[in-house]
């Protein structure tokens, strides 16, 4: 459940929310984790020099996580020519 509805349902400010999570170490939230055949998709897509909206698309992720992944795994996402 996002947060900002964990705070409308306590009738909390999402700030006040957010905080006690943290302290209590419960996550807000659904997180996608990367998969190892999300990794590897990854890697084939920029192989075959898929713009990063395309990718992203694919995988069903932000531009933003899917060139931070590719950063942390050294998957060059530069296609210049």
């Amino acid at each position: 459940m996002p947060a900002a509805a964990v705070a409308r349902r306590l009738k909390r400010s999402l700030d006040s929310t957010k905080k006690k999570a943290s302290n209590l170490r419960i996550p807000l939230g659904a997180v996608a984790r990367w998969t190892q055949a999300d990794l590897r998709r990854l890697k084939s897509l920029a192989k075959t020099r898929c713009p990063v909206q395309d990718i992203a698309r694919a995988l069903k992720r932000t531009e933003a996580a899917t060139e931070k992944m590719a950063s942390n795994f050294g998957v060059s996402l530069d296609f210049r020519r």
